[in-house]
C-alpha cells in the first residue's frame, strides 16, 4: 500500500469517527505553508483545528518517525490545536499536547471517542516497544542523572507504581504533588512485589516518573495481555547505551532447552539481569529463582515478569550472588555446604535474612564478564591468585548449588576453555563434575553476543577417569561443515549425533574441542614425518616479551612492538633497564596476539613487546631448524591449533611450552 492509498484509508476511519465534513486532506495551516497529511476540524464549519494527523508507511526508521513527530509538534504550535497523531499500518500514536503543556500525554484512542473514562490495554508488543522507545529517546536528551542505570530504575518503578495504583483503585495525578502520592503507595507496592523490600523504591528523578506516566497512564496495564511484555524487553535489549549486554529471547530459549528443564523443576539463574532466562524457564512449568545485584535490573525484571503474568513462577532476589549463596556454607569450604529444602512461599521467605538456601535441579547461567572478584570469595577454586575472573567465580560457585546429578548450562567466553588463567576452573570442573557437552560459536551466531564463546553443559556427578564430551561448532557460514545455529547443535548433542572427544581429566590442558582435536591431528602427522616428538619447552626456553613500554633513549635497543615486516634499524631505541626479556639472533620470535601467526628472526638484540614470544635456543643451528619447522605448513598448523581468545586471538606461553615439535637431534 502506498502513502496515498493509506491516507485514504485513514481518512475513512476518521470520517467514521467524526463525520466526513470535518475531515480535510492536504489543507495548509492558516497563514503558513505547512501542509499536514490530514486535519480534523472542531466543527463542520472548519474554523478551528481539533486534531492534526501525519501518516507514515513502509519500514519507517525510528529517526524518521521522530522527525515526523517533531514536525507534528510544529503543526500543533502553529495551529493551536490540542491533539496530534502519527498513524502507521501497525499502530496509532495519539497524544494531547496543548500550548501550556511541557510534554505530550499519550492517549489510548482518538480524542472525543472514548465510551467511558477508563483507558484501554496496550494492544500489542509492537505498541509497547514503540512507546518505550519514544519515551527513552525523549528522556535520553537530558543529563539530569546517570542515564544508563537510574533511567531504567525510574521508568520501570513508575510502571510498577502504575500497576499498584490500578490494583488498588487509586487514580494518580502526575500534576499534583506526585511525590506524596508515590509515598502513599509505597507499602502497597512492596506488598504486591515482595522482592522490592530490599530495593530502594524512591525515584531518583521525579520528572522521569512524571514523563513515564504521561506516556502510559492512559493505558490499563492490569488488563494488558501477557504477550505484550516482550515488547518492553526487546526494546531494552536493543539499546546498548543502557548498560551491559542482555541476552535476547532468541538466545535464552536454546539455553533452557539445553539444560533440560521440565515441569516442577527448581531452576536457578545466578546472574538474571532483566530476567529473560527466568521467564523462559517459567514457560516450561518450572519455578525459577533469579539473583541479580543491580537494583535497576531487578526492577525491570519484576515489571516484565508481572506484565507477562509469570510473577508467581519467578522469585526475583536483589543480592550479591556470592553473599547470597554463602548463607548456609561454612567459611572454611563453601563447596561442602549442606543445602536446605526449598521454600516457594515468596511472601513469607526473606531471602536476605534466611540462614539457608536451596539446591536446584538445574542452573542456567549467563555470567558477567570482564570484571574480577577477590579469590577468597570463591574458596572452592583454591586459587593462589588474589583475584579471579568473575565469570569463573560464577561457574564454580553455581556448581555447589546443584542437586546431585543436576545440570548446569553456562554461556562463557572461549578463553574459559583454553586460557592459562582459567586452568584452575577447568581442573575444578573436571575433578568435581562431568563435562557433558561443549558447543562453540564465533561471531555472527548471536547478534547480542559480541565474543567468541561456548555454551557448556556440566553434570554434578563425580568425574570419571575418562570423560566423553559431545561437541559441536556453530558458524553462520553457509559453507561450514556443521550446524549453522545453536538450536541445530543442541539437537545433534541430545540425539547423540554430535562429534565426541575423549579426555583424561588428569592430563588435559584445554577444553576447547578444536584445540584438543587439532593437537591430536598434528601429533599424528608429526609422528608420520619424524622419528621422535617432544615438547617445545624441552628443547628451548620460552619467555614473553615485555608488557611495559620501555622509555625512549638515544643509546638503547630497538623496540619491536609490531608484527609487520619492518627493518630493525627503523625501530625507535628504548632503555633496556627493567626489561625482563631481550631477544638475540639465536632466538626465534613467534607472534602470539592477534592476526596471523608470524615467525621471524633478528640480526641484532631487540626488546620485544608482549605481542611476541621469545623462543631461546642454545645454537644458531637449532634456531634455524625450528624456524624452518614453524614456517612450514605443519608447523603453522600446530601454532594455529593452539590459538584461542574470545575477541583477540592469542597463543599462551604455557601452550607454547607444551607444543608438540620434532626432536631434531634424533629425527630424520
Amino acid at each position: 500500500m502506498n502513502k496515498a492509498e493509506f491516507i485514504e484509508e485513514v481518512k475513512q476511519r476518521l470520517a467514521d469517527l467524526y463525520g466526513s465534513e470535518r475531515i480535510a486532506v492536504g489543507h495548509s495551516l492558516a497563514s503558513t505553508r505547512l501542509r499536514p497529511d490530514l486535519i480534523v476540524y472542531e466543527t463542520p464549519a472548519r474554523d478551528d483545528i481539533f486534531l492534526i494527523i501525519e501518516v507514515k508507511t513502509g519500514e519507517e526508521s525510528n529517526e524518521r518517525f521522530r522527525s515526523g513527530r517533531q514536525q507534528l509538534f510544529e503543526y500543533l504550535r502553529k495551529s493551536e490545536a490540542q491533539y496530534g497523531a502519527v498513524i502507521t499500518p501497525t499502530l496509532d500514536h495519539i497524544f494531547s499536547f496543548g500550548p501550556s503543556d511541557e510534554e505530550p500525554t499519550i492517549l489510548p484512542s482518538f480524542p472525543g471517542t472514548q465510551t467511558d473514562s477508563g483507558g484501554r490495554p496496550l494492544d500489542s508488543a509492537v505498541e509497547a516497544r514503540f512507546l518505550l522507545r519514544q519515551l527513552l529517546d525523549d528522556l535520553g536528551t537530558n543529563d539530569r542523572y546517570n542515564y544508563r542505570s537510574d533511567l531504567k530504575a525510574d521508568v520501570f518503578l513508575a510502571l510498577l507504581y502504575q500497576l499498584t495504583a490500578e490494583r488498588d483503585g487509586v487514580q494518580l495525578d502526575p500534576s499534583n504533588n506526585l511525590e506524596y502520592q508515590l509515598a502513599q503507595l509505597e507499602d502497597s507496592l512492596e506488598s504486591h512485589f515482595a522482592a522490592l523490600e530490599s530495593v530502594n523504591v524512591e525515584p531518583r528523578d521525579l520528572e522521569t516518573v512524571r514523563t513515564t506516566f504521561s506516556y502510559f497512564r492512559s493505558f490499563e496495564l492490569t488488563k494488558t495481555s501477557e504477550d505484550v511484555a516482550s515488547g518492553f524487553f526487546d526494546e531494552l535489549t536493543a539499546r546498548t547505551e543502557l548498560g551491559a549486554e542482555q541476552l535476547s529471547r532468541k538466545v535464552a530459549r536454546p539455553m533452557v532447552d539445553f539444560v533440560g528443564v521440565e515441569s516442577k523443576d527448581r531452576v536457578l539463574d545466578p546472574a538474571s539481569g532483566f530476567g529473560v532466562l527466568c521467564r523462559e524457564i517459567a514457560t516450561r512449568g518450572a519455578s525459577a529463582t533469579g539473583i541479580e545485584i543491580s537494583e535497576s535490573a531487578v526492577i525491570v525484571a519484576i515489571f516484565i515478569n508481572e506484565l507477562g503474568q509469570q510473577g508467581d513462577a519467578i522469585e526475583s532476589v536483589c543480592a550479591d550472588f556470592f553473599e547470597w549463596s554463602s548463607q548456609s556454607q561454612p567459611d572454611s569450604d563453601p563447596s561442602q555446604a549442606q543445602l536446605e529444602p526449598y521454600s516457594t512461599d515468596k511472601m513469607s521467605q526473606d531471602t536476605h535474612s534466611s540462614n539457608s538456601i536451596d539446591s536446584f535441579d538445574q542452573i542456567v547461567l549467563n555470567p558477567q564478564i570482564g570484571e574480577r572478584v577477590p579469590a577468597d570469595r570463591v574458596p572452592e577454586l583454591h586459587s593462589p591468585r588474589k583475584q579471579i575472573r568473575i565469570e569463573e567465580a560464577f561457574v564454580a560457585r553455581a556448581l555447589t548449588l546443584l542437586e546431585d546429578d543436576g545440570t548446569l548450562v553456562a554461556l562463557v567466553p572461549e578463553y574459559i576453555l583454553a586460557g592459562d588463567q582459567s586452568k584452575e576452573l577447568r581442573d575444578y570442573l573436571l575433578q568435581e563434575a562431568t563435562v557433558e557437552a561443549i558447543i562453540t560459536f564465533g561471531g555472527g551466531v548471536f547478534s547480542d553476543v559480541s565474543f567468541r564463546g561456548a555454551i557448556i553443559r556440566i553434570r554434578n556427578s563425580r568425574s570419571p577417569s575418562h570423560q566423553v564430551i559431545a561437541t559441536a561448532e556453530v558458524s553462520p557460514d553457509p559453507d561450514h561443515n556443521g550446524p549453522n545455529d545453536i538450536t541445530t547443535a543442541i539437537k545433534l548433542v541430545d540425539d547423540g549425533d554430535a562429534e565426541v572427544v575423549e579426555i583424561n581429566p588428569s592430563e588435559v590442558r584445554t577444553l576447547l574441542p578444536s584445540q584438543i582435536q587439532g593437537e591430536r591431528d598434528v601429533v599424528d602427522e608429526l609422528y608420520s614425518q619424524y622419528d621422535t616428538v617432544t615438547k617445545l619447552g624441552e628443547v628451548a626456553t620460552i619467555e614473553s616479551g615485555t608488557t611495559r613500554e620501555p622509555k625512549q633513549t638515544d643509546s638503547g635497543l630497538p623496540f619491536l612492538d609490531t608484527t609487520r615486516d619492518v627493518e630493525i634499524g627503523d625501530l625507535s631505541l628504548r632503555s633496556r633497564d627493567d626489561v625482563s626479556t631481550i631477544a638475540t639472533p639465536t632466538d626465534v620470535l613467534i607472534s602470539i596476539k592477534g592476526g596471523d601467526t608470524i615467525v621471524r628472526r633478528i640480526d641484532r638484540d631487540v626488546i620485544p613487546s608482549s605481542r611476541w614470544a621469545v623462543v631461546k635456543f642454545d645454537s644458531d643451528q637449532r634456531a634455524d631448524q625450528y624456524q624452518s619447522f614453524f614456517e612450514s605448513k605443519l608447523g603453522n598448523k600446530i601454532l594455529e591449533a593452539n590459538r584461542t581468545g574470545s575477541v583477540i586471538r592469542y597463543i599462551t606461553i604455557s601452550a607454547l611450552r607444551d607444543l608438540p615439535v620434532p626432536e631434531f637431534s634424533t629425527g630424520v
